[in-house]
């Protein structure tokens, strides 16, 4: 059951532990879990003062690793300096000579990880500011089996899981109790002789079949988008098809990375080099919080002003079916208005500042008129299929007579459309 690698062993016996000019930022903390000392380390990023609550990336080693030769291997640090995030690196407990995490099912030694995990984030969330609505965990080999185990028995407390070289038992799939749909995304090589690509029955779910479970699970499309990721290492010995399973509920998605040729790996540290796995996992879980996608609204340029317009915003995931709701944020309430609504946006300067939105073919998305010059308008996003994952762009249009041609612009916003 242990699944680790000779190279990532000798591998970490020759890493230099020394800390860069950060270290004073790594802590090592221990809690106790059911009586026995549990230990992990936590990396405050640059510029952690304890006022903002920072999201939290729990990152499990391999079997016959440790947390210290884990943070050596796959460092986190210049991320989460990046990105404003606490890499936190738990440490397993030694089964016959080597730390390895337990698993739940029929080869469980007792050990309780996944209770070890909840009380962690009691802790991390007691001695710092952490935001408790974003705790990710990834894990490689070992840990990647870990991330999966996570997803499935923790997911009222753990946001978003990817597993790296690390499969989906099969016994995990038979004990999963997911809460709410959990984004996951996993990396894995086809000549991965550690944990097979395809499975190995009765122990492992193959990747995509685990990927497919996910996507199940969480309501997403059942036929996944796959894109071949450009070969920009060709000396590596391998390519990346990307796989996306899209438009799960909660605006969730499931992601797999299949590297053909990829060994035990993880890509952008040793073996393939056309995809850097930290990055990508960091890039995929920070979009969710327990409550799914975080926001799929961004405010793109800046309007043509004027003293009555107010800046556009909308708190809302737009959902098929769904009420929408935009409000012009210091719109004073002089002049009517209009919401206009459209698939399309364009970059032409207009009035000074830039008109983005190119109203939709009439039927399909309405122009809405600001309501009792309020400054806000809802409107129901139709239930056409078709309109899943797309961009749609949004932006106010109000009469303001202080303009050359008597109207100002506000600013737009692109809005994803979720399932």
């Amino acid at each position: 059951m242990l699944t680790q690698t000779p190279f990532v062993a000798a591998l970490a016996s020759v890493l230099v532990i020394a800390l860069p000019t950060s270290a004073q930022q790594l802590i090592p903390e221990d809690i106790d879990v059911d009586g026995v000392a549990r230990e992990y380390l936590v990396y405050l990023p640059a510029g952690y003062d304890g006022t903002t609550d920072l999201p939290v990336l729990l990152v499990y080693h391999g079997g016959d690793m440790t947390s210290q030769s884990m943070l050596q291997l796959v460092d986190m640090r210049p991320l989460a300096d990046a990105h404003g995030f606490l890499a936190v690196y738990p440490q397993g407990l030694v089964e016959d000579g080597s730390p390895i995490w337990n698993s739940e099912g029929p080869f469980s030694n007792g050990v309780d990880e996944i209770g070890f995990t909840s009380e962690m984030i009691d802790a991390l969330a007691a001695d710092y500011a952490v935001d408790q609505s974003r705790v990710y965990a990834c894990g490689y080999s070992n840990g990647g089996n870990m991330a999966w185990e996570l997803a499935c028995l923790l997911s009222e407390r753990i946001a978003a899981v990817a597993a790296v070289a690390g499969s989906m038992w099969e016994w995990t799939e038979d004990l999963c109790v997911p809460t709410r749909p959990v984004p996951v995304s996993s990396i894995h090589g086809t000549f991965d002789f550690y944990n097979p690509y395809n499975g190995g029955p009765p122990f492992s779910l193959g990747l995509i079949a685990a990927s497919e479970y996910w996507a199940q699970a969480d309501g997403a499309n059942p036929v996944p988008t796959v894109t071949d990721v450009p070969n920009t290492a060709p000396g590596d010995g391998s390519t990346v098809d990307h796989f996306v399973w899209a438009d799960g509920d909660d605006c969730v998605a499931v992601e797999h990375y299949k590297v053909v040729g990829g060994g035990h790996d993880w890509p952008g540290v040793f073996g393939n080099m056309d995809i850097d796995a930290s990055e990508l996992i960091w890039s995929f879980v920070s979009k969710y919080d327990l409550s799914g996608r975080i926001s799929a609204v961004v405010p793109i340029g800046v309007g043509a002003g004027g003293a009555n317009i107010g800046s556009l915003d909308s708190s809302a995931t737009p959902s098929l079916g769904e009420l929408v709701e935009f409000e012009l944020v210091g719109f004073n309430g002089a002049g009517s208005g209009l919401l206009l609504l459209g698939l399309q946006e364009v970059a032409v300067g207009a009035l000074g500042g830039t008109v983005y939105v190119v109203p939709s073919p009439a039927g399909l998305l309405p122009v809405e008129t600001l309501a009792d010059g309020s400054g806000s308008v809802s409107f129901s996003l139709p239930s056409d299929p078709t309109l899943a994952g797309i961009q749609l762009y949004a932006q106010a249009v109000v009469a303001d007579g202080s303009q050359v041609a008597g109207v100002a612009f506000s600013n737009g916003l692109a809005l994803t459309v979720c399932q």
